[in-house]
């Protein structure tokens, strides 16, 4: 029964995972009401003045991979930091501390910039 409930909550992820790669796509195109500059936006995203314009399609199309990449690393940690909450007492020691901050980090509820010191290496 266990192994079903387990099932089922992965087949829940990876369908709110598809989803989610759905809704968070980038996509670019020429934008002829806009000067005819290059617009990225969020793919199915139709409201007005929700684009970020650029000169040249070099640019859009640079622009629409990295947004694309951000959202992908961005979900990977999310599953990642599911993952560590579910088996989280292999993750800690014998005084059961473990990896607060790394947990914290991949939510996305940490700053980046929570430890100045180490931003310049």
């Amino acid at each position: 029964m266990n192994e079903l409930t387990e099932q089922d909550e992965n087949q829940k992820t990876r369908a709110v995972e598809d989803c989610l790669e759905r809704i968070a796509m980038w996509e670019c195109f020429m934008d002829a009401s806009y000067f005819d500059m290059w617009a990225v936006r969020r793919k199915n995203n139709r409201s007005f003045n929700e684009c970020i314009h650029v000169k040249t399609r070099g640019e859009a199309e640079y622009l629409t991979r990295a947004l694309n990449d951000r959202d992908k690393l961005r979900s990977m940690c999310k599953r990642a930091a599911a993952e560590i909450d579910k088996h989280w007492e292999s993750h800690c020691n014998e005084n059961g501390l473990g990896p607060s901050n790394l947990l914290s980090s991949l939510r996305g509820d940490m700053p980046p910039d929570y430890y100045p010191a180490y931003l310049d290496t």
